[in-house]
């Protein structure tokens, strides 16, 4: 149930956790935590955080992440999402979520246009992987399963990126402008 009283929602259960894990930047629209903080400040719902960064050098820090009690309590939460929001990004962006080292050349090779939550795919939707990508990220099987998956579209995002992100098959509905 959701009610509008004087401008400001109430009455809203569940909880709110972040689908990725931070970025080690000092804008904190990057960070994942930071806005799950926000976003339940303004709607009384509970939030949960996830204690890692997003991006990990290696396969053994990935796992160490992975049997750790908070990572395993966010994961569970994750099999039970009702509604997700995930930014739509053009590739190249700002910051890069450490292209380089993760992927090498293959996003320029498989001619990525976008991401979502450090996903890079092509204008076809097709998921490009890199050898060395340790991303602590929801994953991709479990956001097909959620009933909606609203996009947001920036200004800046161009319109092959959002083509590709619509044609992975994850989005239910999408908040773009006119323009794009």
């Amino acid at each position: 149930l959701v009610h509008l009283d004087e401008g400001k929602i109430s009455n809203l259960k569940g909880k709110i956790v972040p689908l990725i894990g931070n970025i080690n930047l000092p804008f904190r629209g990057y960070h994942a935590n930071e806005l799950v903080r926000i976003f339940s400040e303004k709607t009384k719902i509970t939030p949960l955080y996830l204690f890692s960064p997003a991006c990990l050098t290696s396969l053994q820090e990935q796992e160490v992440i992975k049997n750790l009690e908070n990572y395993q309590d966010i994961e569970k939460h994750w099999e039970n999402l009702e509604c997700a929001l995930i930014e739509i990004c053009s590739h190249p962006t700002v910051p890069d979520m450490a292209t380089a080292v993760r992927f090498g050349k293959k996003l320029n090779e498989e001619k990525a246009v976008g991401n979502i939550l450090a996903y890079y795919y092509d204008k076809n939707g097709k998921i490009i992987e890199g050898e060395n990508d340790f991303t602590i990220q929801v994953p991709l099987e479990k956001l097909k399963k959620v009933k909606k998956v609203i996009g947001i579209v920036s200004s800046k995002t161009n319109k092959n990126a959002v083509i590709g992100a619509l044609n992975l098959g994850i989005f239910t509905h999408i908040v773009i402008s006119e323009r794009i």
